[in-house]
């Protein structure tokens, strides 16, 4: 799977970086829960039905970090 990217120059002002280029992923697109189960069905010997539990289970575990070091402060986006 290829990862596409654009060129950014930094402009800042200040910045001791102003005049660099740097990559940033370009987002081209999204692929489902059931996508990534078809696919993986076809690929081994779990059922696909299982593939979607594992999967959900996962987002629902994922979301339940990520809430808790937010909570903590150990990320702090907002300031």
């Amino acid at each position: 799977m290829a990862v596409f990217y654009k060129l950014y120059q930094e402009n800042r002002e200040g910045s001791a970086n102003k005049g660099k280029w740097y990559a940033r992923a370009v987002h081209t697109g999204t692929v489902t829960i059931d996508d990534l189960a078809d696919e993986m069905q076809a690929n081994c010997t779990v059922k696909r039905a299982d593939i979607v539990a594992v999967l959900s289970e996962l987002v629902e575990t994922m979301q339940k970090h990520l809430q808790t070091v937010l909570s903590q402060g150990f990320v702090n986006i907002l300031s």
